[in-house]
């Protein structure tokens, strides 16, 4: 192989619709074997298969509030009955993990008082929706945009079985909000590379949210799982513009998050697709000379304005680490706050 970073954030997509609406075109699906095996029908319940993506290059499990972490129910996937776990891969069956996880919190002030759902406080959803284009005699194909596509909700109405709030002793105060997560994959060609994320938010309480914001957070572990401490060496950033090539050279809205390994794991010196034994740490794994991104494509419009360029995006990034003291995440001087915590990066 070439470079290790010769596919780049391009050759692995993630992308998320906010408020906005996904059009794809019918074109004559793929018929391999993957898809010999689909199911009729159109909803599925919790505890009857799991849902994910699987169809195009990149594999990774979905849920209301979260995606990309590992499943081990050991039930069949929704919609193609495929056995085994779901995580987050790239390129199918490579072994290749390029995420531990990514989770969804809602938060905005209700009355004067600062809340926040995180993806533990939604409740877990009873069905889901699953539709495909690649069968017109199923069920499954009414309706459908993507050759998987699923729909699925939760709430963050619940209190019972919920931490209690850090700063305050009292049980977590909902926004009383409603997460509707769609997601759209293909295999075509031009398309395997992403996932299609679209995420709504409703409220359905009483109360106005002032301030609402939507926070994706990302734990990256990239490399193959026959290597040892996959997230010890990742690189990650954020890109808001970027140059175009050519002699005008103008700068062209981009806002990407990304992340990669920092050498894309060359074993015994060289980038190879295959499982070869690495003499220096013993151990027997492939490349992954891949970047991984999630693409905002469209964030929400401001209310009263209607224009979603002018709403506020913002990122952070931070070395965990549990001992307090060695925690870190870097600010400015004039915006540094006191967590209350003993750390300086994690919030």
């Amino acid at each position: 192989m070439a470079s290790p970073f010769a596919r780049v954030a391009a050759a692995c997509l993630w992308s998320l619709f906010l408020n906005s609406t996904a059009v794809v075109g019918r074109e004559q699906p793929k018929q391999d074997s993957d898809h010999l095996a689909l199911a009729a029908a159109k909803r599925f319940y919790v505890g009857q298969c799991r849902p994910g993506h699987s169809t195009g290059k990149l594999v990774s499990s979905v849920w209301p509030t979260d995606f990309g972490q590992a499943d081990r129910s050991g039930l069949p996937e929704c919609g193609t009955n495929r056995s085994g776990g779901l995580v987050s891969e790239y390129p199918k069956s490579s072994g290749v993990i390029n995420l531990s996880m990514a989770q969804i919190s809602v938060g905005g002030i209700i009355r004067g008082d600062t809340l926040v759902s995180t993806s533990r406080e939604f409740s877990p959803p009873e069905y889901f929706d699953y539709s495909s284009i690649i069968d017109p005699r199923s069920a499954a194909f009414e309706g459908a945009i993507s050759q998987q596509d699923l729909v699925i909700w939760a709430t963050d109405t619940i209190t019972e079985g919920t931490e209690s709030d850090y700063f305050y002793p009292r049980r977590h105060q909902p926004l009383f909000v409603k997460l509707t997560n769609s997601s759209y994959s293909w295999s075509y060609e031009y398309a395997e590379d992403f996932i299609l994320f679209q995420l709504d938010v409703h409220n359905i309480g009483r109360n106005r949210i002032d301030s609402a914001y939507v926070a994706i957070l990302t734990i990256p572990a990239v490399g193959h799982f026959g290597r040892q401490f996959l997230s010890d060496d990742d690189l990650g950033g954020f890109r808001s513009v970027v140059t175009t090539p050519g002699p005008c050279e103008f700068e062209d809205t981009l806002n990407v998050m990304w992340w990669a390994d920092n050498d894309g794991d060359p074993i015994n010196g060289v980038f190879t697709d295959k499982v070869t034994h690495d003499d220096s740490t013993g151990w027997y794994f492939r490349s992954c000379p891949f970047g991984f991104a999630i693409y905002i494509l469209s964030p929400p419009a401001v209310p009263g304005r209607n224009d979603w360029r002018k709403a506020t995006l913002s990122y952070n990034w931070w070395n965990y680490s549990p001992i307090p003291s060695h925690d870190f995440g870097p600010r400015r001087l004039r915006d540094y706050r006191d967590f209350g915590t003993g750390r300086t990066g994690t919030p």
